[in-house]
C-alpha cells in the first residue's frame, strides 16, 4: 500500500486519473493511478526522477 494523501483521493473525480511519484524499495516511480470503485488501480508505471521542494536554508542557500 502506498502513502497517497486521502486529499488526493477525495478531489479525484469518478472517471480521474492521478499520476504522482511513488518510492518504492529505494526507486522513485511515476504511477499512473485510477478509481475503482473505492480503491486506486496502478495503469501505468514509469521510473522517474523526482527532487521534492524543501524551504531555502536559513543561510540563503
Amino acid at each position: 500500500m502506498w502513502d497517497v494523501p486521502p486529499a488526493w483521493t477525495d478531489q479525484l473525480a469518478p472517471a480521474g486519473r492521478l499520476v504522482a511519484p511513488m518510492r518504492m524499495r529505494a526507486n522513485t516511480r511515476c504511477l499512473t493511478l485510477e478509481r475503482d470503485g473505492a480503491l486506486l488501480v496502478a495503469t501505468g508505471s514509469l521510473q522517474c526522477g523526482f527532487v521534492p521542494l524543501c524551504r531555502p536554508r536559513h543561510n540563503g542557500t
